[in-house]
């Protein structure tokens, strides 16, 4: 069983050269875990009332290229792809910065009207 004394922190590290990770988790729970999302499902280990019984890493990728899932490859793509906007905002050119604020506000009020973006 996992141990879930430990509370919750940021798992990237920032100085090691990223690796990505297939797992299969295993877990018992008193109610149809198809019809919730996985938050739903941690927080029902949290209170007890589900458990986790194993993590299985069945695949290491030590690059993007690893990813044998066209699909989870590009998303990966995009969260590293927007990670080095973050990190390199200041360098970008003003207008740049405009668009991609004016985008964010975009998709926010979208969100909060309930209306997918």
């Amino acid at each position: 069983m996992a141990d879930t004394s430990k509370p919750a922190t940021s798992i990237q590290e920032t100085s090691q050269p990223r690796r990505y990770y297939r797992v299969q988790i295993r877990a018992w729970t008193g109610f149809d875990p198809s019809r919730v999302e996985l938050g739903v499902i941690a927080a029902e280990i949290d209170r007890g009332t589900a458990f986790l019984t194993a993590i299985e890493v069945s695949k290491v990728a030590d690059d993007l290229n690893g990813i044998d899932d066209p699909e989870v490859r590009k998303s990966f793509e995009n969260i590293v792809a927007a990670e080095r906007i973050l990190q390199n905002m200041a360098d970008l050119p003003k207008a740049l910065r405009d668009r991609l604020s004016a985008a964010l506000s975009a998709e926010e009020k979208s969100t909060r009207s309930g209306v997918a973006a």
